[in-house]
């Protein structure tokens, strides 16, 4: 049987395990695990969410010390778990401590602590007589601490209900010189007010992982505490005296560099909460000593900017990636001005994060700057505005102007043909037809370009589906691909923020342009696919913002292709390759492609290789 606690569904699928024992659960809110409950198991399995763990296996030690316990931790616990664990008396050998993740084998890890828990009973119920054992049998005590944290490379004392210390390791030893012998108070070590702070932290009410740092002699100690029981019951606690000198003096030397700095500069602990901050920061906010320490910097954040730079913080403290976010900082007049704030994490060989270091950067007068520019491209871009939208009104009248005397030219022409067709010969027929042909072409050069100058216009955006525009551009193309048995490929498709009648005509022109120039001999294969776009590539691009997510949209064929030295001119409005009668078309379809891409604020770039296809890439803001 398996006994379970701090586990749900959601965490892991239980109904796995029944296949390797049954399940039993005991409640978090139980004070202990009843001792005949735990006789009974074969192994103890703890879920992430009990709390105090190392007390629960204690209270489960108690009550057999021959079952195997499985604690299941979050990947950012394990090791301050371990720790925890490996230094604790009497219970760290019985527990197992295994990252939750869905590649843990969780099967495995059960079975083989029931294995354990089997082979331990069954050697405890084996009557062994200590005369026929080679060499004397000392009997353990349980107050002595230990093989392994006797040699631990950090410090630990053993302290009595009464605070006597009745047990110390060897690094304790090396740490505290005046302790030679056993059942000495901690003032033996120890100043008197610093004695009292140990003695008091260790007996009041914190957090299992609670510290408290003291200074002893030329050191620096941090120390943790935790209660245990020897096997009557009665309680100890166990300091845990970890030195941070090096850290500190490492922490002080960034602090001189930090306070050189112009800009605000702090620091934090792995956990995001601020432990130092430069004069610069008091001298602006006006906060007292110690005041912004933890989270007491929040206060002087703007309210409305305050859950923004929190969001934004804990993504990055639960990512390990550097932080950046600007926000407004009120200082000792109670004015809020703009500031870019800046973290990065310190880590140490073990690529393990130790701190947190950053500025605040002033950056009022830029962003001032920024909107008074912003306001002036804003009355600039309105004339421009008014401008076009009178070029517009121009191109459409003289579109229309200019349609109705190409009509009549192509009816007059028809109206010849039919009238007089057998009484003229080859050579008039011949130019009747490339009259005909002429304004037919200049008709929709005209109509075109009437599109091109209206793709301004278009400007209410809404989440567009991908794959239902391409969807309808094969609809429209249908008797065009299947004329030329062309095969249109889609994956990964996204949903963007676009201008729908835009995107229609993008992808039009570009499926249309690769049934255009595809091969004599061999079936078009038009193939369009999406994926994210990598922050390096975004970089790489002056007109993208780097605090945009974008999607890269790719449309490849394998027709005819062209020389990457025209990658450029084919995005030219009204440019060609080919002839004019090699190929129909206005030689305006690219160019609205490469615009409807500038309007939604991305870039187009195209590959291509004669005879090996080509290939658009789109980056598009998601």
């Amino acid at each position: 049987m398996i006994l379970y606690a701090g586990l749900d569904s959601t965490v892991i699928r239980l109904a796995h395990l029944e296949d390797v024992s049954t399940l039993h659960e005991v409640k978090p809110s139980d004070n202990g695990f009843k001792t005949e409950g735990v006789k009974d198991a074969d192994m103890v399995l703890l879920g992430p969410s009990v709390t105090d763990p190392v007390r629960k296996i204690q209270h489960i030690y108690a009550a057999d010390k021959h079952i195997s316990i499985v604690l299941l931790s979050p990947v950012t616990q394990v090791k301050q778990i371990k720790d925890a664990l490996r230094f604790a008396p009497f219970i760290g050998r019985n527990t197992t401590v295994v990252t939750l993740a869905p590649e843990t084998d969780l099967k495995t890890v059960c079975r083989n602590a029931m294995l354990r828990t089997k082979q331990k009973r069954g050697f405890h119920r084996l009557k062994i007589d200590p005369a026929s054992m080679q060499g004397p049998v000392e009997r353990v005590k349980l107050a002595q601490m230990g093989t392994f944290l006797e040699y631990a490379p950090i410090g630990a004392l053993l302290l009595s209900e009464s605070d006597q210390i009745v047990n110390f390791n060897q690094k304790a030893k090396k740490l505290f010189p005046a302790l030679q012998k056993l059942d000495v108070e901690l003032t033996t070590l120890l100043p008197n007010a610093i004695a009292k702070q140990v003695k008091e932290f260790i007996h009041s009410e914190h957090h299992p992982e609670a510290k408290l740092e003291i200074a002893a002699g030329q050191n620096w100690l941090e120390l943790s505490t935790v209660q245990v029981h020897n096997e009557e019951g009665v309680p100890h606690y166990l300091i845990l005296l970890n030195d941070v000198t090096h850290e500190k003096l490492e922490s002080k030397r960034i602090e001189s560099i930090l306070e050189s700095l112009p800009q605000m500069a702090f620091t934090t602990d792995t956990e995001g909460k601020a432990t130092y901050f430069t004069k610069g920061w008091y001298f602006y906010t006006g906060q007292t000593a110690g005041e912004p320490l933890g989270e007491g910097w929040a206060s002087v954040v703007l309210p409305e900017d305050l859950s923004k730079v929190t969001e934004h913080w804990k993504r990055s403290l639960e990512s390990g990636k550097p932080y950046q976010h600007v926000a407004r900082y009120r200082n000792t007049k109670g004015e809020y001005r703009w500031h870019l704030a800046r973290v990065a994490p310190v880590r140490d060989n073990a690529n393990q994060i130790i701190l947190w270091v950053g500025t605040c950067t002033d950056i009022h007068d830029q962003i001032l700057l920024t909107e008074e520019l912003e306001r002036r491209v804003k009355e600039r871009t309105y004339a421009l505005e008014m401008s076009n939208s009178e070029l517009e009104q121009f191109a459409h009248v003289s579109s229309h102007d200019l349609q109705e005397p190409l009509r009549k030219i192509r009816t007059f022409a028809d109206l010849l043909k039919e009238s007089a067709y057998d009484e003229i010969n080859e050579s008039a027929r011949r130019y009747i037809d490339k009259i005909t042909s002429t304004a037919e072409r200049m008709s929709n050069s005209l109509r075109s370009l009437l599109q091109y100058t209206r793709l301004d216009s278009e400007k209410s955006a809404v989440p567009v589906d991908v794959n239902e525009v391409v969807k309808h551009v094969t609809q429209d193309l249908e008797l065009l691909i299947t004329q030329k048995k062309a095969t249109v490929e889609t994956e990964n498709l996204p949903v963007i923020q676009a201008v729908p009648i835009q995107i229609q005509q993008l992808f039009y022109n570009l499926v249309n342009n690769a049934l255009k120039f595809s091969k004599a001999d061999e079936p078009p294969l038009i193939r369009i696919t999406a994926r994210d776009t990598e922050p390096e590539t975004i970089l790489s691009f002056p007109e993208l913002n780097t605090f945009k997510n974008y999607v890269t949209i790719t449309v490849s064929d394998n027709g005819i292709g062209f020389e990457q030295q025209h990658a450029e001119k084919i995005f030219s409005i009204f440019q060609r390759l080919h002839p004019k009668t090699a190929y129909e078309g206005s030689g305006i379809g690219l160019s609205i492609v490469k615009k409807v891409v500038k309007n939604h604020g991305g870039v187009i770039t195209v590959s291509s290789q004669p005879g090996k296809g080509t290939t658009f890439e789109m980056i598009l803001p998601m």
